[in-house]
């Protein structure tokens, strides 16, 4: 049976063995994830990739439903009432991230299915 570690144990470890302080790992650490975190929330690109993790996907059926939520929210709201305009605006704005992102799948998958035709000719679909 596995007994898992505490961090605190891990990062006291690999500090003593790269000869640095703790504080400074702890930091270096926690600065990495978050900015992993922020790269998914940020929606920046379709596909982000952590090292010894792998790579996480946006799902396109994930992200058709979001960009449905936020059109009925923006034809349903008047852009001249501005006690709604701020909720609004930030649904306007995820709209065109969350095209720039559809647009980016669009076109990997283009360029998969021609990697597929190249190596193995146009008879596959």
């Amino acid at each position: 049976m596995l007994n898992p570690k505490k961090i605190s144990s891990l990062y006291s470890q690999v500090a003593e063995e790269l000869n640095i302080p703790e504080s400074d790992l702890t930091d270096i650490v926690s600065f990495y994830w978050s900015q992993v975190r922020k790269s998914m929330e940020g929606l920046n690109d379709a596909n982000i990739n952590v090292e010894n993790f792998g790579t996480f996907t946006v799902k396109p059926k994930a992200l058709r439903a979001e960009m449905y939520k936020c059109e009925k929210f923006i034809n349903s709201v008047n852009p001249k009432d501005f006690t709604r305009y701020p909720y609004y605006k930030v649904a306007k704005e995820k709209l065109e991230r969350f095209n720039i992102i559809s647009a980016k799948i669009l076109e990997e998958n283009l360029r998969k299915k021609d990697k597929i035709d190249q190596r193995y000719g146009n008879n596959i679909s």
